[in-house]
């Protein structure tokens, strides 16, 4: 499994907010992950979204990283 990108999305007081994962602990990540999902199983539990569902998904993913691209280069 060659993992591509990890967004972690989490709201704090109602607020949306994102965590991108770096590409060096993407395995670490996913190899945690199964201890805080509702089973707490040793293994992530990986639900594979419908492509019609992965479209959005996908352009969200780009608009939210355009938007922060823009804002570095604003700081």
């Amino acid at each position: 499994m060659a993992i591509t990108a990890i967004n972690v999305f989490i709201e704090v007081d109602g607020k949306q907010h994102i965590a991108p994962i770096r590409a060096e602990a993407a395995d670490l990540f996913i190899g945690m992950l199964g201890a805080f999902q509702k089973d707490g199983e040793s293994r992530a539990t990986l639900i594979p979204l419908h492509d019609d569902v992965s479209e959005h998904l996908i352009a969200t993913r780009l608009a939210l990283l355009k938007r922060i691209e823009a804002q570095k280069g604003q700081a």
